[in-house]
């Protein structure tokens, strides 16, 4: 199927898609943060990330797809080594996956 990521057997279709987003986390100490960061690609489970900050594995963290989206509750899946341009490939899963959190209007079909 066009547009799809190649090569990927998921639970749900995943797009090239580019959108703003805001990752909230609350650190051990209490202290209440928000990163942003750009999707590379999404599903309704979740999207691969690229940030400027590190979020550790198993995070629970809230996301926020921008402008005006909704906040959805996820977690950390993967984050990856800083690479060239200072961006760290961070991989979220939605705690209850939502088709329509994105903001893309129809989705692939199998």
């Amino acid at each position: 199927m066009e547009g799809l990521v190649p090569g990927e057997k998921r639970r749900s279709q995943r797009l090239p898609l580019m959108k703003p987003v805001e990752v909230a986390l609350s650190l051990a100490d209490g202290t209440y943060l928000i990163h942003a960061g750009q999707t590379q690609n999404a599903s309704a489970h979740g999207a691969l990330l690229t940030m400027k900050q590190e979020i550790p594995r198993e995070t629970l963290v809230a996301i926020r797809a921008r402008p005006e989206g909704s906040w959805a509750a996820a977690r950390i899946a993967r984050c990856e080594s800083r690479q060239e341009a200072g961006l760290v490939p961070v991989a979220v899963e939605l705690l209850y996956p939502r088709e329509e959190f994105w903001g893309v209007l129809s989705w692939p079909g199998p």
